[in-house]
């Protein structure tokens, strides 16, 4: 996957769930009760919608971070100093 195609990604992800957990708030989270009921409602969802990006950000780029630093762990080795004995 491109870069451009991740970033593609990550951006619809952000837009697709925050935008579900907007609608659910104004339906769901809104509706009937108390307002500490309907504040504790919007407080749930929206804590599910923050960490439901972070799983979908996380699935989008935690492969991408691992390749880097495989690929820099490799590359500092290559110009790694051989080990010397002092004394």
């Amino acid at each position: 996957m491109t870069l451009k195609r991740r970033l593609v990604y990550t951006g619809l992800c952000f837009v697709l769930i925050v935008g579900i957990g907007v609608a659910l708030v104004a339906t769901w989270g809104m509706s009937g009760g108390t307002n500490q009921i309907r504040n504790g409602r919007a407080q749930a969802i929206g804590l599910v919608t923050g960490l439901l990006v972070a799983i979908g950000w996380a699935a989008l780029w935690l492969p991408v971070a691992a390749a880097l630093g495989k690929q820099r762990r490799a590359e500092r080795a290559r110009n790694a100093k051989p080990n010397r004995k002092v004394g």
